[in-house]
């Protein structure tokens, strides 16, 4: 999904599509070299490492298989659930933006100081 989201960025320019796939590509390899290490780490034989490579490959499988139940049993409900977080996360970069919006940090000898960007104290 990551290098589809980086691909579709490319084709229309959406740096925020950008982001996005840059950032599920890198937590798709943070999670694979944690299971790695993971495994080598409690693993005393190699038998143990393709078992506890083959369990946590069973748990992903369980977890989609599930949403897919979740979706084929009540997909509004579903659908709901996930427009609530979108709405959620709207809110919050909404909120975050207002927070942020019309002041800069300005580094001076003292530390960071914020600033309006018409260069009046706040």
């Amino acid at each position: 999904n990551g290098m589809k989201l980086v691909y579709k960025a490319a084709s229309a320019g959406s740096f925020r599509c950008l982001v996005s796939g840059i950032f599920l590509i890198f937590v798709s390899v943070l999670a694979g070299l944690t299971s790695y290490f993971y495994n080598h780490a409690i693993a005393m034989s190699n038998t143990e490492v393709i078992i506890n490579a083959a369990v946590l490959l069973f748990i992903n499988d369980v977890d989609e298989r599930v949403h897919l139940l979740i979706y084929t049993i009540c997909p509004d409900w579903l659908e709901s659930q996930i427009e609530e977080a979108k709405e959620y996360s709207e809110r919050l970069q909404r909120k975050v933006s207002r927070m942020t919006r019309g002041s800069v940090k300005v580094k001076s000898s003292l530390g960071f100081k914020q600033m309006k960007l018409d260069g009046n104290d706040p």
